[in-house]
């Protein structure tokens, strides 16, 4: 069994502010990964403290802006090399990010295959072969599930 514990950087106020707090709470050996989306980094700190919990055993993953490959944003795979330089650490997986264009099935799995990473993990799994490991899961215990299900959240889901 794989157990993959996963926190989404959407924002500058997680990654500054977010971020530390979870390390603080993660002991006992456990790692997970950052998934962050490359526009929230905005200085050589920002950088800096990503290469920093890099160092100390979690993983900083892309959280993927342009799940579809829209011409009108940065490319995926600029994302990604984006998010390589920035940090300068190894990235091996992505996952696709709900707040621009958000999940669209099987366009997402193949933009996403595209990048040619270790894994990938969306909603479920896609319906056809890919290349790049699927993670079957997408769970999040954010806002949504708290306004839609109460504070129980997945207790009634």
């Amino acid at each position: 069994m794989i157990i993959g514990l996963r926190h989404d950087v959407d924002e500058v106020y997680g990654l500054r502010w977010g971020l530390p707090k979870v390390i603080s709470l993660e002991k006992y050996g456990v790692r997970s990964t950052f998934f962050v989306r490359v526009d929230v980094i905005r200085s050589d700190k920002d950088c800096s403290v990503l290469r920093r919990i890099v160092d100390d055993g979690w993983e900083v993953a892309l959280h993927l802006i342009n799940t579809v490959g829209d011409s009108r944003l940065s490319s995926p795979r600029g994302e990604l090399d984006l998010l390589r330089k920035l940090v300068g650490v190894s990235v091996y997986g992505v996952t696709p990010c709900g707040k621009t264009i958000g999940f669209e099935g099987d366009v997402t799995w193949r933009t996403m295959d595209s990048l040619g990473l270790d894994y990938m993990e969306g909603y479920g799994v896609p319906d056809f072969g890919v290349k790049t490991f699927v993670m079957p899961t997408h769970l999040s215990f954010d806002i949504y599930y708290v306004r839609n299900f109460g504070e129980g959240g997945l207790s009634k889901v």
